[in-house]
């Protein structure tokens, strides 16, 4: 479809999957994820409900397995912050946050990927929102050995 209804679809969904359990349920029970990760836009406004839906999502515990594991988002993800929007990057931090929060996630991803120095990077950022979520995945990763080395 065009850009104007894959920013309303993607619209109504980012907002369905803040309206409690029951929506983000909605959400898993149709397998909208993989939809969203394929979408092909130059829109950033369709790129920043997708990212707020994925962190809608991310929040629930039992969904941030599956977001790494089944559905790869990380890569994407990091993608996505390559944009230089202050608003996609303001909602892809606080996901990582959520994702990497679980050991699983963090021992898995943040080699495989090399998501430490994306962050970085990032930092340069004038935006202090987004340094002050980089700082709080920081703080996450720094509970792991290995990733403390890599944030030295």
């Amino acid at each position: 479809g065009n850009d104007e209804m894959k920013e309303k679809a993607t619209n109504f969904l980012w907002q369905l999957s803040n309206d409690g359990q029951n929506a983000r349920d909605f959400v898993w029970k149709y397998d909208v994820v993989p939809h969203l990760l394929v979408l092909k836009t130059t829109n950033n406004q369709v790129k920043i409900n997708v990212t707020g839906i994925l962190n809608g999502l991310s929040i629930i515990p039992e969904n941030k397995r599956q977001l790494v594991s089944k559905y790869n988002i990380i890569p994407y993800l990091l993608e996505l912050l390559k944009n230089g929007n202050n608003k996609i990057s303001e909602n892809v931090v606080p996901i990582f946050h959520n994702l990497l929060g679980d050991t699983e996630n963090r021992r898995e991803s943040v080699s495989k990927y090399n998501i430490i120095p994306v962050l970085f990077e990032l930092l340069k950022n004038e935006n202090d929102k987004i340094k002050e979520n980089i700082s709080t995945v920081f703080k996450n990763l720094s509970v792991n050995d290995g990733n403390k080395r890599q944030l030295v």
